[in-house]
């Protein structure tokens, strides 16, 4: 098994959703089946109820208890997760034992949001890779939740990608058959991304024309929250859209409750909120090209065999 992150946050709701991927992150590491046991006792030895504060940790019994309670909590956010994602979750939920249903061929994004929300509580050295991996998944995930075109403009670009920012506005544009508009002096060699990610449109009947398209800014690090979110106006004044663009931000972290994502949703200047449940329903396996695929393979792959393990 993968080692319990140490530092959980504080509050049972936090706390449960890390150890519900920690869980996640056990069973692709290498785990056909986990009982409710055996994670109990791995919990209780790694002190968490120390880390959640929940009792006095005198009372042996109540400690025990506690914990009990706290990990059946976090059995019953795995079954709303499975619930939500169907067959795209690739663990079987029973009610005291797990199963591993899928792997990394079948579910490879699924592997990469997970290692991506993990990230933050190991130290496995180079994670250079991780954004623009991020960012082709999210690419992927907002054709299939859209329904129109997608296309990245992050920084570094990729290799079939010109490497100036008034030829990558004029790529970009033509990947989303749209006009860029006169480009003029409003960008220079420092704007890099322009704060924009990943440009999705939404098509409707067929359509992205008079529809709406997203401006996404991707986040994968620690200072997410410190990101100033895309300037609409600006990239307005940049492509002619054909549509409303409204902004929008995808993280790796699960939230798939009403009031986090309110909660973000106003924290980012309302900004549309794509987390990893959102992404997912996006069946973005599906849209992801062979070549990025196995990119990603490759990443999750080296990164599992990195976690520390018990």
């Amino acid at each position: 098994m993968i080692e319990l992150p140490s530092d959980l946050p504080e509050g049972d709701t936090d706390s449960i959703s890390v150890v519900a991927d920690w869980i996640e992150l056990c069973m692709i590491a290498g785990g056909e089946t986990l009982s409710f046991q055996h994670v109990a006792a791995v919990c209780r030895d790694a002190g968490l109820c120390s880390h959640i504060e929940l009792v006095d940790a005198n009372d042996s019994n109540r400690l025990e208890e506690d914990s009990n309670r706290f990990l059946e909590d976090t059995w019953v956010e795995l079954k709303g997760r499975e619930k939500l994602l169907g067959d795209q979750y690739p663990l079987a939920v029973r009610d005291r034992t797990l199963e591993l249903v899928g792997d990394m061929e079948s579910c490879p994004s699924f592997v990469l949001l997970l290692l991506a929300a993990t990230a933050r509580h190991y130290d496995c050295g180079e994670t250079k890779e991780l954004p623009r991996l991020f960012e082709h998944v999210v690419v992927a995930s907002a054709t299939g939740l859209l329904g129109g075109k997608a296309a990245r403009f992050g920084w570094p670009p990729d290799e079939d990608t010109p490497s100036s920012v008034h030829d990558r506005i004029k790529h970009i544009a033509r990947k989303l058959e749209l006009e860029p508009q006169n480009l003029g002096e409003k960008v220079g060699a420092h704007d890099k991304d322009v704060g924009l990610d990943v440009a999705a449109h939404h098509a409707v009947g067929g359509s992205a024309v008079g529809s709406v398209v997203f401006l996404i800014q991707c986040a994968t690090g620690r200072n997410w929250t410190g990101k100033a979110g895309v300037s609409v106006e600006r990239w307005k004044d940049l492509i002619q859209w054909n549509s409303v663009p409204v902004p929008a931000f995808a993280v790796p972290w699960w939230w798939a409750r009403d009031e986090e994502y309110l909660r973000h949703f106003r924290r980012m200047g309302h900004a549309v909120v794509l987390d990893r449940a959102r992404l997912l329903k996006g069946r973005p396996d599906g849209h992801l090209d062979v070549d990025r695929k196995a990119d990603v393979e490759k990443w999750a792959r080296r990164r599992l065999t990195a976690l520390p393990k018990l």
